[in-house]
């Protein structure tokens, strides 16, 4: 067991950052990344712009997923000679979907105390905001990996009654969205983009329907937040491709005909159906 209290002596600060609107940065944020010696950041360049414009100057340390492991030494080095140091991604929490798991990490089984200086945050926000149940729910973060391995992971979570938070790039949303459907059939879906800015704007409506009429102009940071699994009208894409089958061997019905049939009695894409069953 280890037992550290933050504040028996200077912590290491891990500090959230706006995710748009500057208004939402903190006066004790900017106090603590004020009395720091050194701060960690995600990308010097863009963590800059920010500094810059409350006015902080202080040295900067580039801490990014292809470096971090080789800052390690660098950074437990400085605050063994008794500097104070802070660590920064490029918007929201540190390590939330951005790099700083091993620097934390290294911190901890180095006896150094850590602070959170709490702030925005994008998962937050789309949850509250999207009417689903908030009071449970999993954060997946980005999908990763090539498309099996996306399906592979969406498996892994469809059966979940939790609602589901998932980041995604806007030019990938669209193709995320149909793969998401076809694994999980129709949910309540809700897409919300550019919080707490100018074109914030939250979207509501379900798997299908956007499958089926999906946006073209959706762009900056986007949160798809996921109803869980109610057991209700999800049946499994597998279940439905064999009662396409039936329908084609008993009844002699044309593919186009029969997924849209199935896809009618069961609410869900026939676009996606007939993709799939043309997959089998």
């Amino acid at each position: 067991m280890k037992r550290n209290k933050s504040f028996s002596g200077t912590p290491f600060y891990l500090v959230a950052t706006p995710i748009g609107n500057l208004e939402e940065f903190s006066p004790r944020a900017i106090k603590v990344l004020q009395s720091v010696d050194f701060i960690c950041a995600e990308d010097t360049r863009t963590s800059s712009v920010l500094l810059n414009h409350f006015g902080i100057k202080k040295q900067l340390v580039s801490v990014h997923k292809f470096n971090e492991q080789n800052r390690l030494d660098l950074i437990i080095n400085k605050l063994k000679e008794g500097e104070t140091g802070a660590f920064i991604s490029d918007a929201g929490y540190p390590l939330i979907s951005d790099p700083g798991h091993p620097l934390v990490k290294t911190l901890i089984e180095n006896n150094f105390n850590v602070s959170v200086v709490n702030g925005p945050s994008a998962l937050l926000p789309a949850l509250i905001g999207s009417g689903l149940n908030a009071g449970t729910f999993t954060f997946i973060g980005f999908l990763k990996g090539n498309n099996k391995e996306v399906i592979n992971t969406l498996e892994r979570y469809k059966n979940y009654k939790d609602t589901l938070i998932i980041y995604e790039a806007p030019h990938r949303v669209i193709k995320t969205i149909s793969t998401i459907y076809s694994v999980f059939a129709d949910r309540k879906l809700v897409i919300a983009r550019e919080l707490s800015k100018l074109h914030e704007e939250y979207i509501y409506t379900t798997l299908a329907k956007f499958n089926d009429n999906p946006l073209l102009d959706l762009k900056g940071e986007i949160v798809l937040v996921i109803e869980g699994n109610t057991g209700e009208k999800n049946s499994d894409l597998e279940e439905l491709l064999d009662k396409v089958e039936l329908l084609i061997t008993k009844e002699n019905m044309s593919v186009k005909k029969a997924t849209s049939v199935v896809a009618l009695l069961y609410n869900v894409s026939k676009n996606v159906l007939y993709n799939a069953y043309l997959k089998r």
